[in-house]
């Protein structure tokens, strides 16, 4: 042990990081030379490891034992030593590594030069950590000189070779104790010099720990508040960097005003607004020309300055761009204003797409508003209306307020059929799925219209579905089509006529059951033939012939026979149209199977000859029944005449010499006869009604009436009646007939009508086609079971002793209403008066 003292802490001198390192007092210096030399000289030569096996220091003649390899540096020892050592150092540094013991290797041969040494390798862990690592202290001590190698080759004698080597051994020690003894005794000179040294260190060391723990805490004060301020520094000059590159970067012009509106920043986006350069900072800007058509801008900034309120307007540059200008106040934490802060954000695009936005909601709701559909939007769970159109009212015929309230009212007015299985799938309905169907509505009035809904979900950018939207449509004409048409479908599939369609080559794209059955062939083996294969074309033509024909004329037909075998050749009639749609051109045919009707053509001309001799013997049979009519008219009323002249005559001779009895019977024999006439003439007029001949031409009816009126100017007289008559219009018929029509029924009305002032009433209304007349009295009336039976001949009800009639005058009142095309009957309650009603033909409108 040299004995010396060194200091315990040399990290309590060491200035803080960053702090300037004091210099050492010229005694330390003395010390640490005094030390490296008596290191040099009493340490042997020796080398200090770490636990990588790396020189951290060398002692004494160290350099003897070691080369520098060639290639790259290392501090690597085992590289570093004498090529002879390595084996013995690398085992060495192993072991003590492994047992934390010393490891020594004796009388390991090394040449120096042209001698060779036995050295002693020791090498030894120091006995505590230093930080984190291990170190390893190696000495080198060299034993003897060992001798040359012989030139000459010797036996090896082992018994020789072991005492050569025990006093070799021997000798090395003796030298090694020699050698450690004067090694003591200059250490123990040197160690009581360094004794005294020591303790004058240790005294100076005192005082400078003393001093170095003020400095030091001193020293982590201003290390401290220094890394305090270079956190402030980093973060403002973070924040300065990301302004500076967000002003740069921004699309929105900026600029920052201080209270005297002078610039005090800007970012280039400003430059649209302001012919404003870097080196205008400092400035006013009012001093700065402006690109803005905006004459107001220093009034804004004094009145945000003042206010502290901001300023928001849209203006326009000269290139025509529309900005959004914001003056805001500029202010400190603690809320006072220290200037302005002036943006501009281009909103052009923005306006455009308000506009077209604007466009879009008007051609939309013009869209919605004049379309017969619905367009609506609501929430994915249709709970919430959020639009709906007018066409609502419309179609659901229900006001929209009522919609708005309850969302789902609409549903009230599904036909109750079809309720059920609409809200079964609206319920099992996926939001995220279209969603269709077609139902029924009613009406309040009752009627039904049918409705197609059709549901879209729409999206976010997420995916996830954020409204529904759809469109109802009245598609009642569209399913009455449908329906029609399949109707027809149905109906031309099961017509008893044959019907097929082809296209211009002629190939059979459609044939109905009855084709396939006449032909002998399904609905699928027909389709595709040529027609030419039915052999249903004219004699001698060709379906090219047939169809330049159709093209030219449009349709024809003809008659043919068709050869079925079996059945023989049977009639058909074959209709063939030409039809276009579009660019396209069919060829449709009706083919009728006519075997019964040339049948009942044939039967049909048998009993058209039978008719005609029919008819030839009843026109023989009414010329003889009107020669007999008129021979017997004559005849019979020849004796009347004769009847009537003579009891005239007798009454005229005789005089006032008859007795009353007598008198009696000749009133009696001469009314008899009259009535008799006018039996016969009004028997005579009804056969010449129902079989003469009869003009047509058009007939104002009110000269009918007047001409009945002159008929009867006596019997209206005498009655005291009362005619009243309304708009008559013209009517196609004869008017004598006409003229006897009216007569008859006024004077049925005057006859009947006798307690009272006789009232009757001729009006005419517009029936469709035709015209209804109707004559009304105020008679007794006609009970319900003679309403048809007044209408035969000689049928008279309500009839007094002595009253006029024959029963003729309504029968002949309907044979002229029958030969022109109309009806006649009554409407009447006893005591209620009679209504005759007449239907005759329109002629030409009301005079």
């Amino acid at each position: 042990s040299l004995g010396l003292s060194l200091p315990s802490r040399l990290d309590t001198v060491r200035p803080a990081p960053g702090a300037a390192r004091p210099a050492p007092p010229a005694t330390d210096l003395r010390l640490l030379r005094a030390y490296d030399a008596l290191l040099d000289r009493f340490v042997p030569p020796s080398l200090l490891v770490n636990d990588r096996f790396e020189v951290v220091h060398t002692f004494g003649e160290a350099g003897k034992y070691m080369r520098q390899p060639g290639g790259r540096a290392t501090l690597d020892a085992v590289q570093l030593v004498h090529d002879d050592l390595r084996i013995a150092l690398g085992a060495g540094l192993q072991r003590a590594a492994k047992e934390r013991q010393a490891a020594s290797y004796q009388g390991i041969r090394a040449r120096f030069g042209e001698n060779d040494e036995l050295i002693k390798l020791t090498v030894e862990p120091l006995p505590e950590r230093y930080g984190d690592h291990l170190f390893f202290f190696v000495t080198f001590e060299a034993v003897r000189s060992a001798p040359p190698a012989s030139p000459e080759p010797r036996v090896f004698e082992p018994e020789d070779q072991l005492r050569q080597h025990l006093t070799d051994v021997e000798q090395e020690l003796q030298y090694t104790r020699e050698h450690l003894s004067a090694t003591i005794e200059e250490l123990e000179t040197s160690n009581e010099e360094l004794q005294a040294t020591n303790e004058e260190l240790v005294a100076s060391n005192e005082e400078l720990q003393s001093t170095n723990e003020e400095l030091h805490s001193v020293n982590e004060e201003l290390y401290t508040v220094n890394a305090e301020y270079q956190n402030k520094i980093d973060e403002l000059t973070q924040l300065t960097n990301d302004m500076d590159n967000l002003l740069s970067s921004t699309d929105i012009g900026t600029v920052f005003l201080d209270t005297q509106f002078r610039i005090r920043k800007i970012t280039p986006a400003v430059s649209a607004s302001f012919n404003l350069l870097p080196q205008d900072v400092g400035r006013p800007i009012e001093h700065i020309s402006s690109n803005l058509e905006y004459a107001s801008l220093m009034e804004d900034l004094a009145a945000v300055r003042d206010s502290g309120r901001k300023i928001e307007r849209e203006v326009r540059n000269r290139a025509g761009a529309w900005l959004l200008m914001r003056i805001l106040p500029y202010r400190t934490e603690i809320g006072a204003i220290e200037g302005l802060v002036l943006t501009f954000t281009d909103i052009t695009a923005v306006r455009r797409a308000q506009q077209d936005l604007r466009q879009s909601e008007a051609n939309f709701r013009q869209l919605a508003d004049f379309v017969n559909a619905i367009f609506w939007l609501t929430s994915p769970d249709l709970r919430m209306i959020i639009y709906v159109s007018p066409a609502y009212e419309k179609l659901w015929k229900r006001p929209l307020e009522s919609l708005c309230q309850n969302p789902v009212s609409w549903m009230k007015a599904i036909h109750p059929d079809d309720l059920e299985w609409v809200e079964a799938r609206l319920n099992a309905r996926d939001p995220a799925e279209e969603w269709e169907a077609v139902f029924r509505i009613v009406h309040p009035d009752g009627s039904i219209r049918w409705i197609r809904d059709r549901r879209y979900p729409v999206f976010d950018a997420k995916g996830s579905v954020i409204r529904m939207a759809g469109i109802s449509v009245d598609v009642t004409e569209s399913k009455e089509s449908q329906q029609r048409l399949e109707l027809t479908q149905f109906v031309i599939d099961n017509a008893a006529d044959m019907i097929l369609w082809s296209g211009p080559s002629g190939r059979i794209d459609y044939a109905n059951h009855s084709a396939c059955a006449f032909f002998g062939a399904s609905g699928a083996t027909l389709q595709g033939r040529s027609v030419e294969d039915l052999r249903i074309l004219p004699a001698g033509e060709t379906w090219a012939s047939v169809s330049s024909r159709l093209l030219a004329q449009g349709q024809f037909g003809w008659e043919t026979a068709v050869d079925r075998g079996g059945a023989g050749l049977v009639p058909v009639d074959v209709g063939f149209k030409c039809l276009r749609f579009g660019n396209e051109t069919y060829f449709f045919a009706i083919v009728r199977d006519i075997s019964q009707l040339k049948a009942s053509e044939r039967e049909l001309s048998r009993y058209a000859a039978e008719l005609e001799r029919a008819n030839e013997s009843l026109r023989q049979h009414n010329r003889e029944l009107d020669e007999f009519a008129h021979l017997a008219s004559h005849d019979l009323k020849e004796p009347l005449r004769a009847i009537m002249t003579f009891s005239q005559l007798l009454s005229h001779d005789l005089g006032g010499n008859l007795p009353p009895d007598a008198v009696r019977d000749l009133e009696f024999i001469t009314g008899a006869s009259a009535r008799m006439q006018r039996l016969i003439t009004d028997l005579l007029a009804l056969s010449r009604t129902g079989r003469g001949e009869m003009r047509k031409e058009i007939v104002p009816l009110r000269h009918c009436v007047d001409s009945a009126l002159e008929a009867l100017a006596v019997r209206l007289k005498e009655t005291g009646a009362s005619i009243e008559t309304g708009d008559l219009p013209s009517v196609a018929g004869d008017p004598t007939m006409l003229t006897q029509l009216f007569q008859n029924l006024l004077s049925n009305a005057l006859k009947f009508t006798e307690n009272s002032r006789p009232v009757v009433k001729i009006q005419a209304r517009r029936d469709g086609p035709s015209w209804l007349v109707s004559v009304q009295d105020n008679g007794p009336g006609i009970r319900p079971e003679y309403a048809e039976k007044i209408f035969q001949p000689f049928r008279r009800v309500h009839v007094k002793p002595g009253q006029e009639g024959t029963g003729i005058g309504l029968a002949i009142c309907r044979k002229v209403v029958e030969r022109h095309g109309g009806q006649i009957w009554v409407e009447s309650e006893p005591s209620g008066g009679a209504n005759f009603l007449v239907t005759l033909p329109a002629g030409v409108e009301t005079q």
